[in-house]
């Protein structure tokens, strides 16, 4: 699953249609984004069908993978795929 992902994101970089950023932190951070949830729930800290949180989620997930650094040097940071 964590190559599948990468290749996609990697992909989606690479034609433009998300911001040039490293393929590994994308992957990561869509990760953590769904499992830290899901870990949550499992201990019954996050009650209620997971179904319920999933607008959020996806709203989590786009806005970590279209957010622009700040960083003067970002764009000098090699993007990794």
């Amino acid at each position: 699953p964590v190559t599948v992902v990468h290749d996609l994101l990697a992909a989606a970089i690479a034609q433009g249609d998300l911001p040039r950023q490293d393929a590994n932190l994308a992957t990561a951070l869509m990760f953590g984004l769904v499992l830290q949830p899901m870990t949550f729930a499992a201990y019954g800290r996050l009650p209620g069908p997971q179904s319920a949180h999933a607008v959020r989620l996806a709203a989590a997930a786009w806005a970590a993978l279209t957010a622009v650094e700040s960083d003067s040097t970002a764009s000098e940071r090699p993007v990794t795929s």
